[in-house]
């Protein structure tokens, strides 16, 4: 698939998640789930292509890293 329609697509799945938790207040959190976990699959694939161009990946891996497990922790404390 073409980056530019995956980011469009995770574009269009983050708003659609927000918009439903919005509507529908008892899937907050599994929107929250669903959120986080787009964000990951998104990153990841990123930094795998980067990998593959064979550029420096360290910085990104510790970013995306640090953003899901803060993410993940705020979402079970709250």
């Amino acid at each position: 698939m073409n980056k530019k329609y995956l980011n469009l697509l995770a574009v269009f799945a983050l708003v659609c998640f927000f918009t439903l938790s919005l509507v529908f207040p008892l899937l907050k959190n599994t929107m929250k789930i669903c959120a986080l976990g787009v964000y990951a699959l998104v990153s990841f694939l990123y930094i795998k292509e980067k990998k593959k161009e064979g550029e420096n990946i360290e910085k990104d891996v510790l970013f995306s890293a640090c953003v899901v497990l803060l993410f993940g922790y705020l979402f079970f404390i709250g």
